[in-house]
């Protein structure tokens, strides 16, 4: 990935920022914890810069995941609030 990176002079990746948990992960979690817990506010943001990458190597990234947004999703910002 950092050759393809490279190659088309994207910025490089942040490997420190990266855990492994994909989105709907989050999401589970978070509603495991809706009774304690009151979303203010929830944003994802996504980035497209590696789909060509995708596109060019299907295989490799679909054993990886069934879900093409655990790929673009790049972030997620929620603020919540105690419940109760």
């Amino acid at each position: 990935m950092d050759e393809f990176v490279d190659e088309r002079g994207l910025p490089p990746i942040d490997y420190d920022q990266v855990n492994c948990w994909a989105p709907e992960d989050y999401r589970k979690l978070w509603r495991q914890q809706s009774s304690f817990l009151k979303t203010l506010t929830y944003r994802e943001t996504t980035d497209l810069s590696h789909v060509g990458l995708i596109r060019e190597h299907p295989s490799c990234f679909r054993s990886e995941s069934e879900s093409f947004e655990d790929f673009i999703v790049s972030g997620i910002r929620v603020l919540f609030q105690r419940a109760g």
